[in-house]
């Protein structure tokens, strides 16, 4: 009779364990179902910042992160790439964690409708011409560090009417203008995507920032109808050295020699001399 017992208790713990494992198959097997018909959650990389970056930043590698993110979170123009951020300024504040968005940056160097994020503090812009012989030849970019020349005529533009100045040192240069509507026409004309740098050059401008009283100079100068001319400097040369301004008397100096009298009237050492 125990010996009996003991089959059923058996047989009863064997039709348990089936039980049993049949129930947990049937929860794995809907649970493994309702994973599957489940919408999977496409997901694209955004760059974001790792620190907050104040207004006038320029973004550096150290400064930003790709990460995943749900598409349905993305925000319209969010930057997905590294490249389109390095090297931009920051529009507006943007705080760390935050998705870095294409239209709050701007380029240092090109010329665009924030330009007023580019110029340093207690400075100014004026636009210069752009005429003179370097940028004919398109040697000037932006960010070029320059010497600004100027010539001066006091009546006529005879040489002992003329002066020239190192006006300022160590300028540079923010960004260079050319119209759009030029461009547009002369791309038009030429038939390829660059204008043509003789015509755009007569009306473009070169912009710099300097203090508010170097800008009241500058404009008496250019006022003054003299000739202004841009000297390209090192990028690292940073130096003031003093720049004699350069007069007719200043040539004679220097070279030594004396100017011949072509007016037909003695001058005071020839009539000291006499016959």
């Amino acid at each position: 009779m125990s010996q009996r017992k003991g089959w059923l208790w058996m047989l009863a713990g064997v039709v348990f364990a089936l039980v049993a494992g049949l129930l947990v198959y049937r929860v794995l097997s809907s649970a493994a179902e309702t994973r599957a018909s489940a919408p999977v959650t496409e997901t694209r990389p955004v760059v974001i910042a790792l620190e907050d970056l104040p207004l006038r930043t320029v973004v550096e590698e150290d400064m930003i992160a790709v990460r995943e993110m749900p598409i349905e979170f993305i925000p319209e123009d969010a930057a997905q790439d590294v490249k389109d951020v390095l090297g931009k300024m920051v529009m507006t504040d943007i705080n760390k964690g935050e998705v870095i968005l294409l239209n709050r940056l701007a380029s240092p160097t090109n010329v665009t409708r924030n330009i007023a994020l580019t110029i340093p503090e207690e400075h100014v812009v004026i636009a210069l011409p752009a005429q003179d012989l370097l940028n004919r030849v398109g040697m000037l970019k932006p960010g070029d560090r320059v010497d600004i020349l100027f010539s001066l005529y006091f009546g006529d533009q005879s040489p002992d009417q003329t002066i020239t100045l190192n006006v300022l040192q160590d300028v540079t240069i923010q960004a260079i203008v050319v119209p759009p509507v030029l461009a547009a026409v002369e791309q038009a004309t030429n038939g390829d995507n660059q204008p043509d740098q003789q015509t755009s050059v007569l009306d473009s401008a070169i912009l710099v920032a300097v203090p508010p009283q170097d800008a009241l100079l500058l404009k008496y100068l250019l006022d003054s109808g003299g000739t202004l001319d841009y000297v390209l400097r090192p990028p690292d040369d940073t130096s003031a050295p003093f720049v004699e301004p350069v007069d007719i008397q200043y040539i004679e100096d220097r070279f030594e020699f004396e100017r011949p009298n072509v007016s037909g009237t003695l001058t005071q050492e020839e009539i000291g001399e006499g016959p």
